[in-house]
């Protein structure tokens, strides 16, 4: 039997202040990109508003979520 797991991380920042600028928004997809290949994952959706981000990884369930 073949287990996924899919998980919702949304990231706001403190206050909710309006920083996910479009230099923001690259450097936080490609620090998730490099956790998702070291943790063999795909980042199936990454979407930013100004403040917040949301983050749809889906990982095979061969490890659990907190080790990430």
């Amino acid at each position: 039997m073949v287990y996924q797991l899919h998980a919702h991380i949304v990231l706001v920042p403190k206050y909710r202040r309006n920083v996910m600028t479009e230099r923001v928004s690259d450097e936080i997809r490609s620090a998730i990109l490099e956790v998702c290949t070291r943790f063999d994952s795909t980042l199936d959706a990454f979407e930013t508003d100004g403040d917040h981000a949301h983050l749809l990884i889906t990982n095979a369930a061969t490890d659990h979520l907190p080790t990430y």
